[in-house]
This record gives C-alpha cells, structure tokens and sequence, in this order.
C-alpha cells in the first residue's frame, strides 16, 4: 500500500563528520518505507523493526513518540475520507497501535480528536433552536456508530455544541429586556433537550433576576396605593417615591451639563474684553437657568406628580414623548411648551423607568381605544386632555 505513507531513500552517511552513526531522521524513513512497500499494515510485524533501532541504537517509542503519533493520525484521517469505518480498517489500526506502541488511552484520544471532529461539524450543521429533527437525530446515530466514537467523547461533543444554540437563543429571548415565565420555561425545555442545564455557566444571572422583575412590573397588576393628592374620578395612584430631586430649565439645554458655565464662556468669547467686569457680565454670571426643588415622587394612571417642598407639580403622561434614565436620573422630556425635567432619584432608577414608560404606554392605549362613553358630557376627563395636549400645562 502506498496511500497514505510514502517511501523514500534513506540517508546512509552521517550529516557531519563529528556523527558516529546515521541520523534519526533515517530510522523515521525506514519505518514509512516498510508500511509503505506493504501490501497491509498487518503484513509489517514487529520482528521488523527492531533492525531498524539495532541499527540506529534507539528505541522508537522513546525518541520519536510524535513521529509515531503522526503516523498513526496519518492512517486514520485515510481511514475516515469516507466518514466510516469498516471491520477491516479497525483491524488495520489496532495492528498499527501495536506495532507504533501506542498506548490505548492515547490511541483514543487521537481517534476522538480526529473522528470527532468530523462528527462535530455535521452536529453543528444540524442543530438549532429547536433541537434535533428525527430524521438527523438517526443520521447522527449512525454516524456515531461508523466513527466508532467513545461515549465520554459523545457528550463532550454533544455539550460544545449545545452551548451556542442555548446562549443564542438566550440572546434572543432577552433582546426586548425583559424574561417572561413563557420565555423562560422554553429556554429550559431547550437546554434539557440539548443535554445541558439552563441557565448555563456563562449566563449572568443578576441580569435575569432583573429581567424577570421588568417582565413583572410591565404584565403584573399595579397596586393602588392611598395620596394626598386630590386625583381625577378615574385615576389611580401606583407608586410613591420619596426623597427625589426636581430640576426643570430651558428647553434644548443639556441637563447634564452646567449651562451657567456654558453661557459664561459664550459670552466671554463675544463681548470685548474691556466689557468683560461690567454688569452684564457679572449677571451672567449668576445666571441659572435651572429650578430645583425636593420632595416625592407619584406616579398615576394619568400624571407624574411631584410633592415638593416649594410648590406641588404635575405631569400628563399623554405630554410624555421621551424618557431617558441615567447615573440616578431620568431625563423627561415634553410636547408643546415647558421646561425639561430631570428627576434625581435617591434609588430604584430602573423600576421607576419601567413603571413610568409602561404607564405612558398605557396612556396613550387609553387615548387610541376610546371607552364606550364617548366624547359627551360623561366621557373621563383625560379623553379632553389628549385632544388638547398642547394647552396642558405643569401646575
């Protein structure tokens, strides 16, 4: 047999004249040239190759164990051109094992390497989401049964290769921020199906913890909690936060900037300089275009209230067109006319921006689904207040 080894001549001649004896290399190309000139590997015996290391003075297996090794993989990546393995061939590579001196955990090793590699790569074209259809549930197994593939190795396979399609489905579930029940028990049934457990190593679980929690204050119901602040016939108070921060300024300024410092240097760099310590400058200096206050934060079907301690003020929903969370802040910003409004929060940053956008939402479901009552006399006053948001200002 020539494939898949190859005879060569053999140096004979030592490579310097400091050397005694024939090189290594030359005991590497008598062994390819004896299983090369024979008809089967079984026709090379072990009685063979001990010339060859009397005459070089070296026993094989202690000085070229990779040498040997490559032979072995050689043979075996032939073996596998067809992606089988037959009685013969597993014959011909247990004889090859024996003559290589091999050792059985080390010949199982190459042969998992190699055999699974293939058996890898039509995993991965076969799996998905949904798992494994029968029918290449029933190629796999045969193809598994060809490669003569060892279990350990199997599940090792099995397990690189569900990883991905579980992280992957994971990525997709969580792409909308938030983790429902329905969600979650199919990325388990998934994982289960693929031999894994979800969540997997790799999952941050303190990030499901909170999708779970957006997924809840999104689809559970609300608790209506008690207020003093007088509320329209058919609202309902949600949520109360104390301890927050109100500052309202122009509209278009940067609420996270300090515009006082912006406005200084504008005009610095436009008013001549012998002007600069005149009382125009000096004013704008102590410009502050932005308005504070502290108190509680409440949130209602229908507006954002704010309970401070200088004056008590309101948002409608329907006015809301972006709200924007930050390091403890929410950037609110409106329709029409008014101020923006940032909202320093003491905590909770995240569960008040999913209460407030869902409540916005719901809002605005409210104004496109008009209640039976209609536009008379008895419809709910926040039916006029979506027609007419514009005039709606902050009290």
């Amino acid at each position: 047999m020539a494939a898949p080894f190859v005879a060569r001549p053999v140096p004979r001649t030592p490579a310097t004249w400091l050397q005694t004896r024939p090189p290594a290399r030359g005991a590497q190309i008598e062994l390819e040239n004896l299983l090369a000139r024979a008809k089967h590997v079984h026709d090379v015996t072990t009685a063979a190759i001990v010339p060859i290391e009397d005459r070089y003075d070296i026993d094989l297996s202690l000085v070229l164990p990779g040498y040997l090794e490559e032979l072995f993989t050689r043979y075996l990546r032939y073996c596998l051109k067809d992606h089988r393995m037959t009685d013969d061939e597993v014959a011909e590579l247990v004889h090859l094992k024996r003559l290589l001196r091999l050792t059985d955990r080390r010949a199982r090793e190459i042969h998992d390497a190699i055999a699974g590699a293939v058996y890898r790569t039509a995993l991965a074209d076969r799996l998905s989401r949904w798992g494994l259809r029968p029918d290449h549930e029933k190629f796999l197994s045969e193809l598994r049964e060809a490669m003569l593939l060892s279990e350990e190795h199997m599940d090792r396979v099995h397990q690189a290769a569900a990883h991905p399609v579980v992280e992957a489905a994971e990525a997709s579930a969580l792409a909308d921020l938030r983790l429902s029940p329905e969600e979650e028990a199919e990325l388990k049934a998934l994982a289960n199906g693929l031999g894994i457990s979800w969540p997997t190593p790799t999952t941050d679980r303190a990030r499901l913890d909170r999708l779970r929690e957006y997924w809840r204050l999104d689809n559970d119901e609300l608790p209506v909690i008690e207020t003093p602040i007088a509320l329209m016939p058919d609202e309902r108070m949600h949520h109360r936060l104390p301890g927050v921060t109100w500052a309202s300024g122009r509209r278009g300024t940067d609420p996270f900037a300090d515009a006082a410092k912006k406005l200084t240097a504008v005009l610095t760099t436009l008013i001549p300089r012998r002007l600069h310590q005149s009382q125009w400058a000096r004013a704008a200096r102590r410009f502050e275009p932005w308005v504070s206050d502290a108190g509680d934060l409440y949130l209602s079907s229908h507006h954002l209230y704010f309970d401070g301690e200088r004056r008590r003020r309101s948002i409608a929903l329907l006015r809301i067109i972006r709200v924007r969370p930050g390091d403890r802040r929410l950037l609110i910003e409106r329709v029409a006319r008014g101020p923006t409004v940032v909202l320093e929060l003491p905590g909770e940053t995240d569960r008040t921006f999913a209460l407030l956008t869902r409540l916005i939402r719901e809002a605005r479901w409210r104004r496109v689904y008009r209640p039976r009552l209609g536009r008379g006399p008895d419809a709910p006053l926040w039916e006029s207040l979506a027609e007419h948001e514009g005039d709606v200002r902050e009290r």
